[in-house]
């Protein structure tokens, strides 16, 4: 039986983009793809070279900045892995996988009663989905701010979030007028 076709697939960036970002998604049911985005940066930026950190970082702007599901960072990223293949494979594999799990997760608990493990497994999620968003942000910050004074005003914005209940789209104009006057 001839196999080179697995070994030409499974070498191949487009197989390993894809089969990463499934496993990642199925992973990212607490917070989302944007709470893995530290991981998808590691392995797309500093392990594969497929794109630049500043790519990276473009590309997640966009897909934030556009209506639509957090997750579309994934599909310019594909983009630039593999053209329209890494856009349709990396969209199909991180929708998929979380689409099974929930199934999973509704058939098991439909017509019982909440038991411990599933009192257990949603307890877990929100430190998990908070510790994967920190992680989320450190890595953006670590990747834009290249000067002291940005990397103050993103310790100084992530204390007045924490603290206050200022809108964030008011520190967001903040930033954008500081930048604009040149003091960044």
């Amino acid at each position: 039986m001839d196999v080179a076709w697995i070994d030409a697939l499974t070498g191949s960036a487009l197989w390993q983009f894809s089969a990463h970002i499934a496993l990642l998604s199925g992973t990212a049911i607490g917070g989302g793809m944007i709470a893995v985005m530290p991981d998808v940066h590691r392995f797309v930026v500093e392990t594969n070279h497929w794109v630049s950190s500043e790519q990276f970082t473009s590309a997640f702007a966009m897909a934030q900045a556009s209506p639509g599901p957090n997750f579309l960072y994934i599909a310019l990223i594909g983009w630039q892995v593999a053209g329209w293949k890494g856009t349709l494979a990396g969209s199909i594999a991180v929708a998929l996988p979380p689409a099974l799990v929930c199934y999973a997760v509704i058939r098991l608990g439909s017509g019982r009663e909440v038991g411990v493990l599933q009192k257990a497994f949603r307890r877990s999620l929100v430190p998990l989905s908070a510790g994967l968003l920190l992680a989320s942000g450190w890595v953006l910050a670590t990747t834009v701010d290249d000067t002291w004074r940005a990397a103050l005003m993103t310790m100084v914005f992530v204390v007045v979030l924490l603290r206050t209940r200022v809108h964030p789209l008011w520190l967001i104009g903040l930033g954008a007028l500081l930048g604009g006057l040149g003091l960044l």
